[in-house]
């Protein structure tokens, strides 16, 4: 089930109940008692790469969900979205009012952990949960199954995933800027990087993120000369805010290789032709601007020795006819062959970049392009990729394991939003355990119905991949998404990481790389890189050593141990 799919089923559906949620005084200590993040975690280094606690106010909510999944045009439906908003908003604030909230309670004499726990408690109103198809029942006391977190405040996302991910040793949010050409509906951007830096401190390095950019905003504030850019955002939040990278979503329209040939910016199309909206005078100077944001980004990159973190499928396309109006995949707008292509341009610089959601591999989307233009072929599920002999890579994901261990663009994939590989290892493990697979009233039913025929192959294929590619036992990442639509449903519990991590292969350090060592490398975290050194300045701000972080320690063991 994808996210424009699973969304439509649940926006336009009974599924979007709202639920009394008040904690008993035995539910308020459990939750307390998991919440915590000073202690030291045993066993090996475990980073979550790639997660959100974004919610509605970091975008223009109803307009954005008609648009990007609904599709309905119509508007009456963005009005209802609003109302639903409006009805729980107390519990979701601006970015600058949770940010100074965080730093208020660390300066009060209580525990701040204790203080920042408490904000993960429910208020009035929340989501109801749903099974995560290995227990009978959710536990909603501890969020399990949570199908999204875009109705409650971002510190209580943050709560509820230190409860349900205990072994996590550092998460790292990336902040998403959705902006669309209006200004006036999307929050600032620096505001909510002022909000995950206060987080930074709250949590003690728990959670450290990754600063947005928009190649959009930034040309628009060239056109209006402003002062400080969406670049320079990126520049400050990264020597001075805690930042570890860089995230960059092209589903808004624009493409990391060339905006004069390929940009959709879903705010400026408005009904035109592609071709006719890309030859407008105003357009072709806008894209011009943003080839030039991406460039520099580049170059920044480099300089600073962050990465960068790209939404690597063709999902939530803003204009899917003009994105993806070429037959050849690899020719779409966000494709691997285009970010690679990018890269390689200038042989002066060298950024890292990750592919999310497995470069377009499987769950990702309606539009997959497993087997693009195949008459008949289903794009929502990627067991439909299924050959005689097993699965094959789509073409994204193809091009991005052909480009591994290049000289050439330093490629790496990370696995978020997996669950159909997820799916299949649980249908395995029942199965050899000697359990019923699952209850068939669970959500999602179509996608469990294909697991269960597909008994395993595609999790055991996707552990293939590491012995076809020996190359991606170092560029393999652990990510989540975690609360974003469809993860809830196998997010109960830590089973959406426990599945992910047994599909993985068991020789060698596979497993310890790609669950940490990996992440640990491509973020820069260890001694002697830049962004450990801008770490250790930053956290001395608040009188916090950084060797008292407990994945410091565990990276530094680590490198010690494995070569």
């Amino acid at each position: 089930m994808n996210r424009r799919r699973f969304l439509k089923s649940t926006v336009a559906a009974p599924a979007l109940t709202l639920a009394a949620c008040g904690y008993t005084r035995e539910e308020e200590e459990l939750f307390l008692s998991r919440c915590e993040f000073t202690s030291e975690r045993t066993g090996p280094l475990v980073v979550d790469m790639h997660c959100h606690l974004l919610n509605a106010l970091d975008a223009d909510y109803a307009a954005f969900v008609d648009r990007r999944f609904l599709r309905s045009g119509s508007v009456l439906l963005p009005g209802l979205l609003r109302r639903i908003r409006a009805r729980i908003d107390s519990d979701t604030v601006s970015a600058r009012r949770e940010a100074n909230l965080l730093l208020k309670r660390m300066r009060e004499p209580a525990a701040p952990e204790d203080q920042f726990c408490r904000q993960g408690l429910p208020s009035d109103l929340d989501i109801l949960v749903t099974n995560d198809g290995l227990e009978s029942t959710p536990d909603s006391t501890l969020g399990d199954g949570r199908f999204t977190g875009f109705f409650t405040s971002r510190t209580r996302n943050a709560a509820i995933l230190l409860t349900q991910f205990q072994q996590v040793d550092l998460f790292v949010p990336a902040i998403v800027d959705f902006y669309e050409g209006d200004t006036l509906s999307y929050p600032e951007p620096d505001e909510q990087m002022q909000y995950y830096s206060a987080l930074a401190f709250a949590s003690k390095g728990r959670f450290l993120p990754m600063v947005s950019f928009h190649p959009e905003r930034y040309a628009i504030e060239q056109m209006d000369l402003h002062a400080f850019t969406n670049l320079d955002l990126v520049r400050a939040s990264i020597e001075n805010a805690g930042a570890v990278g860089v995230k960059v979503h092209p589903s808004a329209g624009f493409d990391p290789l060339s905006n004069l040939e390929y940009a959709a910016l879903s705010g400026r199309v408005n009904g035109m032709e592609c071709g006719e909206y890309r030859e407008t005078d105003f357009n072709r100077a806008l894209h011009r601007l943003m080839d030039e944001g991406m460039q520099r980004l580049y170059a920044l990159c480099d300089e600073l020795d962050v990465p960068i973190l790209t939404h690597g499928a063709p999902s939530l396309a803003a204009n899917p006819d003009c994105m993806m109006e070429d037959d050849d995949p690899n020719n779409w707008t966000n494709s691997t062959s285009h970010w690679i292509e990018a890269v390689r341009r200038n042989p002066e610089v060298n950024p890292r970049v990750a592919f999310a959601h497995l470069a377009g591999g499987p769950g990702s989307i309606e539009g997959l392009a497993a087997h693009a233009g195949e008459e008949g072929h289903n794009h929502g599920s990627y067991f439909d990729a299924r050959t005689d002999d097993g699965y094959r890579p789509s073409p994204w994901l193809q091009t991005a394991l052909n480009a591994l261990g290049s000289d050439k663009g330093d490629i790496w994939l990370d696995a978020s939003v997996q669950n159909e590989i997820a799916y299949s290892r649980a249908a395995l493990e029942n199965k050899n355990a000697g359990l019923p697979l699952w209850s068939s009233t669970l959500r999602g039913q179509d996608l469990f119905d294909e697991a269960t025929k597909d008994m395993g192959r595609l999790a055991n294929w996707f552990g293939s991949l590491f012995e076809d590619y020996p190359a991606l036992r170092r560029r393999m990442m652990y990510g989540s998404d975690l609360h974003m639509p469809s993860v809830g449903l196998v997010s109960g519990g830590d089973a959406y990481l426990k599945l992910i991590q047994s599909s993985l292969p068991e020789t060698g350090d596979t497993r310890e790389r790609v669950m940490g060592l990996n992440a640990a490398e491509f973020l820069g975290l260890k001694r002697g890189r830049q962004t450990r050194t801008r770490l250790e300045r930053f956290f001395s701000r608040v009188g916090v050593p950084l060797e008292e972080i407990p994945w410091v320690k565990k990276v530094d063991e680590a490198e010690a141990r494995i070569v």
